[in-house]
């Protein structure tokens, strides 16, 4: 992707939107989860499973775009 003169790279995921509420920072993507609780029950932590993997370095990441009505 082209902005002005500069070259930015997109980061896909499967299943997951590309998105952000704040102009200016990298547009990444992300996916939401929906957890039920039983009445008054508070969350002590959260653990997040899978392999985290490394996709390499030296990459200017799209920004985020200021949203337009």
């Amino acid at each position: 992707m082209t902005i002005g003169d500069q070259v930015y790279d997109r980061v896909v995921l499967p299943g997951a939107s590309n998105g952000g509420t704040t102009a200016g920072v990298p547009r990444l993507p992300a996916r939401g989860a929906s957890i039920l609780l039983p009445y008054g029950a508070e969350v002590a932590s959260v653990e997040i499973s899978g392999e985290r993997v490394l996709i390499g370095r030296g990459y200017t990441i799209e920004p985020t775009r200021r949203s337009c009505p």
